[in-house]
């Protein structure tokens, strides 16, 4: 088994980090060819199916963390732990599948499509062994094997997709080319990760329970929030409006693969380092100073070119609905910095403190969200949940500091990231005044210049960034 204390996070980072850009063009042009292909309603349809799915699995991924949090403890029997993940997962794909047939009419007016329930069954087992597998990695410490491991996934699932769209499945298709791509790339997965599996014992049972009994709670509750949005547009709008939030999130996306990254290295490194009486300070601010790098030029690029991003991307349906991809943009900015604390409490093994935080913004973001649907329209459920999100952000960063006193909320690097963000988005707004942007040729070169205004920017700002990149390379080089 690896040490996850000794992994450097920075490189795994940039490892892991070059596998979400291939993950994020291989997800930007399936999403621009299914939202053209399909349609609105279609392409909204199988998003809101899978959103169901991402919230139905999640007492699989409480578990999973479960499990990788009592695999890098020093004194774990892992194979025990790695059979109690694997007995409450089959527990849990069993009864939902069950759940499913019953309400597979329901189902059916979510997707709208005919046997969305046997997509719904066919994505939750995948999705399930998928997840307790790649926590294995996490546990492992090789969050670049993690991460690439998740890119094979999706350079496998677009093709598929695609070859099932075109033999005339529909949007079920899209189901069925994910699911067997998820179940194609478990094995390898398994193949690096080596864990083991025996019979657990009573107390390994009651050790793994101990974390999952709130883990599965935080995550249910968390991805009920993520997902709660795109449900309620379908419900009280439609496919076509949820299929607008569907697109908008898509482009805003890469500006939280980072943070996403570094999370998942940060809670078994801090497990690791904490059960042989090490300390969290230092990881976890690095963690805040850098979750972030990219989610800003994001916000901002989409702050400055909202209508032309959308419209040259989706096609004519999508035009107007830049409002869309300003508020996911800002919603995935704070994401990046939530995402960090909610790893940090789970390395410091305080799961129920997500939990909590996780389920009082989850009634805010129901209420808000239900509300201003009605007053405002679509755009009001993206209000709601920003409003949401800082919020959860602020209660993360007040329970990690409670108990990791000297953490720093606001370093330097991250303040200088706004600061060349917002030149960015000054500039593209001059670009967009001198020079009409109706193509994806000119999109493209408004993209560039923003791109080397602000990387060009904060390299030329920011001492500690160099610095960080100098780290990096030389641990790469050895």
């Amino acid at each position: 088994m690896g040490d996850a204390s000794e992994m450097s996070l920075g490189l795994e980072s940039v490892k892991a980090f070059s596998g979400k850009i291939t993950q994020a063009v291989f997800g930007f042009v399936g999403a621009v060819v299914f939202a053209r292909a399909l349609g609105a309603d279609g392409f909204g349809g199988f998003y809101s199916l899978l959103a169901v799915v991402l919230v139905a699995d999640r007492p699989v991924r409480g578990v999973a963390q479960a499990v990788e949090k009592r695999s890098t403890e020093v004194d774990a029997v892992r194979s025990e732990v790695v059979g109690a993940g694997v007995l409450a997962a089959a527990v849990v794909v069993a009864t939902l599948s069950v759940a499913a047939f019953l309400l597979r009419s329901r189902l059916r007016d979510v997707a709208g499509f005919q046997n969305a329930w046997v997509v719904f069954v066919v994505l939750l087992a995948a999705l399930s062994g998928f997840t307790l597998v790649q926590k294995l990695l996490g546990a492992e410490g090789v969050i670049g094997v993690q991460t690439w491991n998740d890119t094979l996934r999706s350079l496998l699932t677009l093709p598929a997709q695609i070859g099932l769209v075109l033999a005339g499945v529909g949007a079920a298709g899209l189901g069925y080319g994910l699911a067997a791509a998820t179940v194609a790339v478990i094995p390898v997965g398994l193949w690096f990760a080596r864990p083991g599996l025996s019979v657990p014992s009573v107390a390994t049972l009651r050790s793994v329970w101990s974390f999952a009994r709130h883990s599965a709670v935080g995550t249910l509750v968390g991805k009920a929030y993520d997902q709660f949005d795109i449900l309620l547009l379908n419900v009280v709008l439609g496919q076509a409006v949820s299929g607008y939030y569907k697109a908008a999130f898509s482009l805003a996306m890469p500006g939280v693969f980072l943070a996403n990254v570094v999370a998942s290295g940060l809670a078994p490194k801090l497990s690791n380092q904490l059960s042989k009486g090490g300390e969290a300070r230092a990881d976890v601010t690095n963690g805040v100073s850098y979750a972030s790098l990219f989610a800003v030029p994001v916000f901002f690029g989409a702050l400055a070119l909202p209508d032309a991003l959308m419209r040259t991307v989706f096609g004519g349906a999508f035009d107007g609905t830049g409002a869309f991809l300003v508020g996911l943009a800002l919603y995935n900015l704070l994401h990046s910095q939530v995402v960090i604390y909610q790893h940090a409490l789970n390395g410091l093994d305080r799961p129920d403190l997500e939990a909590r935080v996780s389920t009082v913004t989850l009634v805010g973001n129901v209420v808000l969200g239900v509300a201003a649907v009605y007053v405002v329209g679509g755009i009001g459920v993206v209000i709601a949940t920003v409003l949401a999100e800082a919020c959860r952000a602020v209660a993360f960063a007040h329970s990690v500091r409670s108990l990791v006193p000297d953490i720093e909320v606001f370093p330097r690097p991250l303040v200088k990231q706004l600061v060349a963000g917002v030149t960015m988005a000054a500039v593209l707004v001059v670009v967009r005044e001198l020079v009409p942007i109706g193509s994806v040729l000119g999109l493209a070169a408004a993209v560039a210049v923003g791109a080397v205004v602000y990387l060009g920017g904060l390299l030329a700002i920011s001492a500690e960034l160099r610095l960080t990149l100098r780290a990096v390379y030389a641990d790469a080089v050895g």
